[in-house]
């Protein structure tokens, strides 16, 4: 069940004009939320909402590049995760297109806001930190099971590429920091889904009919 909401400051004034209530605020009191729901963007929460929504299991669905695009603001995300809140990323309008992009921002934006640095990262690396929390989130969020894989079970995973000098005499952990903070786009080299590889050495078998069917689509929008 995903549902923007509060992503900017007139849909808040439009929503208090309509109802009387802050768009979460009438969520949390009329809707019957739990960890089915994910809110997408999210960004103008109060102390209180954002403490509410992360109790009742709501994943928060962000999308840094476009709300950093349109000027929406910055999540509360310090706030949501300490209260045992979840997050998944997306890219809503394809500013770009991009996890470790939407991850890095995600990070950036809150040491932005607070002056500090490592703010969403636990004990381990700021980078695994926030890819395994993005993907636990994203996968409740999917409703896809996050538990695990089970003996003989087809998995789903990527491999990157380190064979840049960037990742030189690096080691576990730092390779992931590596590749999302050191490098403008994620280096993968090859998507496994169920097992099965659909992006090798970096492309996907049909990545070229996909490139001419948008840029026809585009000029014929474009054009128009």
């Amino acid at each position: 069940k995903h549902m923007h909401v509060a992503e900017q400051i007139k849909e808040v004034a439009a929503s208090v004009a309509w109802s009387g209530k802050r768009p979460a605020e009438w969520m949390l009191d009329n809707v019957p939320l739990n960890n089915e729901w994910c809110f997408i963007h999210a960004t103008h929460l109060t102390h209180s909402e954002t403490t509410e929504l992360a109790k009742v299991g709501v994943t928060a669905g962000l999308c840094p590049s476009t709300e950093g695009n349109l000027g929406d603001g910055i999540f509360p995300a310090q706030h949501y995760l300490q209260e045992g809140g979840a997050f998944g990323i997306g890219t809503d309008s394809h500013i770009a297109i991009n996890p470790a992009d939407e991850l890095r921002m995600l990070e950036y934006g809150q040491r932005l806001a607070h002056q500090s640095r490592a703010m969403l990262s636990l004990e381990i690396s700021c980078g695994r930190t926030l890819w395994q929390r993005a993907v636990n989130g994203g996968s409740r969020a999917l409703g896809a099971a996050t538990t695990g894989i089970t003996e003989g079970e087809a998995a789903d995973f990527i491999a990157l590429d380190c064979s840049s000098p960037i990742f030189a005499a690096k080691r576990h952990d730092t390779l992931l920091d590596t590749a999302i903070f050191g490098l403008p786009q994620l280096p993968v080299q090859d998507v496994f889904v169920k097992g099965c590889k659909v992006v090798e050495n970096g492309r996907h078998p049909q990545e070229n009919s996909a490139a001419q069917g948008f840029r026809t689509v585009m000029e014929t929008v474009l054009n128009t």
